[in-house]
C-alpha cells in the first residue's frame, strides 16, 4: 500500500458550483476500469480509497456559463506552473487538507476581470487581429 506522502489526488475544479463529488466518482469509475482492463479477473481492485483521495478545490464561480473553457485553460496552466515550482509544498498542503485554489497553490483562481479579458484577446485573435497578449495570459 501507498504511503500517505505519495497517495493520488483527484482534485474538482468547479467554477460552475455543480455537484464535484458527482464528478470525482465518475473519474475514480473510470481508473478503476482502466486500471482493471488488464489485471486478471482474481486480482481486480473494487477500491481506490486507500490511494486516492478526492479534493472539492473551492475555486472562485464564473460568472456566466459560456467560459468554462477558459476558465480550464487557466487553471491548467497555473496548476501546471505551480506543480514545477513547488510540487512538494503542494502535495503536503494536500495532505494538510488544504481545499482552496490558492492555499493549495499559492495563487489566486481565475477572476472575473483576467476571464473576460482572455475572452476579448482570444474572440480578437479569432477574428484575425493580432493583438499583444495582456500580462493576464502569463500562465500558458
Amino acid at each position: 500500500m501507498r504511503s500517505q506522502e505519495s497517495k493520488c489526488f483527484i482534485l474538482a475544479l468547479d467554477p460552475l458550483g455543480w455537484d464535484a463529488a458527482a464528478s470525482m466518482e465518475s473519474v475514480e469509475r473510470y481508473l478503476l476500469a482502466f486500471l482493471n482492463r488488464t489485471r486478471p479477473a482474481d486480482d481486480q481492485l473494487v477500491d481506490l480509497g486507500a490511494h486516492v483521495a478526492k479534493v472539492a478545490v473551492a475555486v472562485p464561480n464564473q460568472e456566466n456559463g459560456f467560459d468554462c473553457g477558459l476558465h480550464t485553460c487557466e487553471y491548467a496552466g497555473k496548476i501546471a506552473q505551480r506543480l514545477e515550482a513547488d510540487r512538494a509544498g503542494i502535495l503536503q498542503r494536500l495532505h494538510a487538507g488544504c481545499n482552496t485554489f490558492e492555499a493549495i497553490f499559492g495563487v489566486p483562481g481565475n477572476t472575473v476581470t483576467e476571464i473576460a479579458q482572455k475572452r476579448q484577446e482570444y474572440e480578437a485573435w479569432l477574428r484575425g487581429k493580432h493583438t499583444m497578449p495582456s500580462d493576464a495570459w502569463e500562465s500558458f
